[in-house]
């Protein structure tokens, strides 16, 4: 995760299949702002397998945010959630 996205990368722990999405929620610390992206994993997962899913942010303001990624099944029920922080710095262009 940085200033440009996130990847997120899900494994399959169980015989039942996970057919889902990737939610990822980022809110301001400051203004308390929040932007949520939604991306479907491409793969129907299974005990040993791995799916990939890509965010990219779209005109986020710099910031420190907290951020939560969430494994969604289809019926918008979380299954698995990680929790994080992110800062995207204030950049500078001289010319």
């Amino acid at each position: 995760m940085d200033e440009y996205g996130a990847s997120v990368t899900i494994r399959g722990k169980s015989q039942v299949p996970f057919d889902g999405f990737i939610v990822v929620t980022a809110r301001n610390r400051v203004t308390k702002e929040t932007q949520s992206y939604r991306q479907q994993l491409e793969d129907i997962l299974t005990s040993g397998k791995e799916s990939t899913a890509g965010i990219v942010w779209k005109g986020i303001p710099p910031g420190t945010y907290d951020v939560i990624i969430e494994a969604v099944n289809q019926k918008n029920v979380t299954i698995d959630k990680y929790e994080t922080v992110l800062r995207i710095p204030n950049i500078l262009l001289l010319i």
